[in-house]
């Protein structure tokens, strides 16, 4: 009765606000399942529709006028998180949440502008996954600018800054007016806002009028080390300062995974980057730093195929992360197959089968062969023979050694069949056979590597009197019986 209720309170306000919606700007409700909160994308601005629970909106139009030129929609009912939202425009992408606080205030400030790659965003907007230079920025503030990376399957992003508010620039009675060259060791690649420039610990900007003589600079810029140093700005319409910044050791942050996990005795994996430039090789470590640049990744690991791969190391504050997953190199099986009853040779090799315990496909290989490490059921395999006690589970770790499997093979008995032909060719059939004084029918079974005393007797062709030995093969052992006429 309550849910009714509330759909009914729904319709009803629904039809409310489609009734008020003429003339009112256009606001877009995107469709969405469940209850909670559904995002009403308009132009200039966002508002809340909530849903009652167990609603499903439909993508639909409508509009309502607050009176003040703003339009807002309210309806009763259960609020929820957005966690269901589904628009295909976020796919591959990433809510962008900020949290901005400054240092001379309590509380979050609302930045003046954000850009991602010198692209204007919004708080909330969708983001795709990828590398990004930002830029926050408020009057009165010294801008936020870092280096962000938006992770792959990554839903949502929070960044935190707090910004620092600017000094108070004191006016100075001069002729000179001062700008700069400001680059970064980095591919020598323009820093054109830096993050302060102080002189004699006041904060200039580009083009500003200072005063002449000896003077302290002071120049900041993240993923930088900061430039302390004394210069003299003689008495000229525009001096220009040039300097170049010295990137910031980047810590790196190195996750290796294996597709099959490798023994104790295999040791420690060796990590490697080599500077394109210099040719310097690092080892890493979860401690360890590098200045910006490109460098080759090598990872080594026995029993493992070998990574071989190009990083571009930005600068930047934030880690750079390196995850990769070594795959475990085939492993040779040998194969040591002994044999009851030795096998004639003109039977088939033996080979070997090998059921992933996973689920997966059924692989054969000869004893040399090779296979991905990994859980298997075996089976040796060859035509008039059986592996003794079945089939066995075995895991074949990665290695660099070959592995070894040693197993028993049984002849199998086989049935008789008879190449008993007249002379114009057509078969002739037995009136009785008998094996070792018992009769026999074409049913019966008998062990390779064994004699077997036979007759044969038949209605117009004398009996045939023979001792046989029977051979381990695949199907009926074929026996040739010569006739002779009564």
């Amino acid at each position: 009765m309550k849910r009714w209720h509330s759909q009914l309170l729904w319709m009803l306000t629904l039809t409310i606000l489609m009734s008020l919606s003429v003339g009112c700007d256009q606001v877009t409700f995107i469709k969405r399942k469940g209850p909670g909160k559904v995002t009403v994308i308009k132009e200039k601005a966002e508002a809340p529709l909530i849903v009652p629970p167990g609603v499903i909106v439909e993508r639909y139009e409508t509009t309502i006028n607050n009176g003040s030129g703003d339009n807002v929609v309210v309806v009763p009912g259960a609020t929820g998180d957005t966690g269901n939202l589904e628009n295909p425009d976020q796919i591959g992408k990433a809510r962008l949440d900020l949290e901005i606080t400054a240092d001379d205030q309590r509380g979050e400030i609302t930045p003046d502008s954000i850009e991602l790659s010198g692209n204007a965003v919004n708080e909330g907007s969708y983001i795709a996954w990828g590398d990004y230079s930002l830029v926050i920025q408020k009057e009165g503030y010294i801008p936020v600018r870092d280096k962000i990376t938006i992770k792959k399957n990554k839903t949502s992003l929070l960044l935190k800054y707090e910004m620092k508010h600017k000094k108070k620039i004191v006016p100075i009675k001069a002729k000179t007016l001062i700008e700069w060259d400001i680059r970064s060791e980095y591919e020598n690649e323009p820093i054109e806002v830096p993050e302060s420039i102080l002189l004699d610990g006041v904060e200039i900007e580009y083009g500003q009028v200072v005063k002449t003589g000896s003077q302290k600079i002071e120049i900041n810029h993240p993923a930088h080390e900061p430039v302390v140093q004394q210069i003299q700005i003689p008495k000229v319409p525009v001096h220009k300062f040039e300097a170049v910044l010295t990137t910031l050791p980047v810590a790196i942050e190195l996750e290796v995974n294996y597709d099959v996990e490798p023994p104790v005795s295999l040791g420690e994996k060796k990590v490697t980057l080599t500077s394109q430039m210099s040719g310097e090789a690092v080892f890493l470590n979860q401690n360890t730093k590098v200045k910006p640049g490109a460098y080759q990744l090598r990872i080594e690991k026995e029993g493992y195929e070998t990574i071989d791969a190009t990083k571009r190391i930005y600068p930047a504050v934030a880690p750079y992360d390196i995850k990769v997953e070594l795959q475990a190199k085939p492993v040779v099986v040998n194969a040591q197959v002994s044999f009851d009853i030795a096998p004639p040779a003109e039977l088939q090799a033996h080979v070997i089968s090998f059921i992933p315990n996973d689920g997966g496909s059924r692989q054969q290989i000869r004893p040399g062969g090779s296979i991905k490490p990994g859980r298997y059921s075996y089976l040796v395999e060859k035509p008039g023979y059986k592996m003794r006690g079945g089939a066995k589970d075995i895991f074949i770790e990665p290695s660099e050694l070959p592995f070894s499997i040693e197993e028993e093979m049984e002849a199998l008995p086989r049935r008789l069949s008879f190449d008993m032909k007249d002379s114009e060719g057509n078969l002739i059939k037995p009136t009785k056979v008998i094996i070792n004084n018992f009769p026999v029918s074409f049913e019966d079974t008998f062990n390779p590597g064994e004699k077997y005393a036979m007759t044969v007797e038949f209605d117009r062709y004398q009996t045939v009197e023979q001792n046989i030995f029977i051979t381990p093969g695949s199907g009926p052992y074929v026996l040739k019986v010569n006739l002779v006429p009564k």
